[in-house]
């Protein structure tokens, strides 16, 4: 989707598109840095539970930043989000996870998720023919953080692993 709205909503080139897909590495790498630094989440799934709705409104702000720089720092912002979620999530796969079954689960997590991005990507290219990159973009954050409220509440106010 990033060629598509720099082309369309910014009218950039391929120096604004290697800084728009600059940005969630740079996020990514910096976030990895911070969360190394700091004392583990007190309460990982209500960390999860904030991040994944920050990186839904990060992301669908994005779509009606009005210049490029504005843009670049949303798309940074919500990454920090989605990264914090990650590693809260894969290292809470590995502490729960018996050793001698940690290697078939982070490979089974590795090619979920991979597999499912891609299929993901394809099918929103796909749509955005149709529907456009902006609207895409805003059904899947949205259907997305709609799946934080569906779940029950207790799953992130509960922690009882965390202890």
């Amino acid at each position: 989707m990033l060629p598509v709205l720099d082309r369309v909503q910014w009218h950039g080139g391929p120096v604004a598109y290697g800084m728009l897909r600059a940005a969630p590495g740079i996020a990514a790498a910096l976030t990895g840095l911070g969360v190394a630094l700091m004392r583990p989440a007190r309460h990982p799934a209500r960390t999860v539970f904030l991040s994944m709705i920050g990186a839904c409104a990060g992301l669908i702000a994005f779509t009606v930043a009005p210049v490029l720089g504005v843009g670049f720092v949303l798309l940074a912002l919500a990454s920090v989000a989605i990264t914090v979620c990650l590693i809260i999530v894969g290292t809470r796969i590995q502490q729960m996870t018996p050793e001698r079954l940690r290697g078939s689960i982070s490979g089974f997590n590795a090619t979920t998720q991979s597999g499912l991005a891609g299929v993901a990507a394809a099918g929103m290219a796909f749509l955005a023919t149709g529907l456009g990159a902006r609207a895409i973009i805003i059904v899947v954050a949205a259907i997305t953080a709609a799946t934080g409220f569906i779940a029950p509440f207790h799953t992130y106010t509960s922690d009882r692993a965390s202890a």
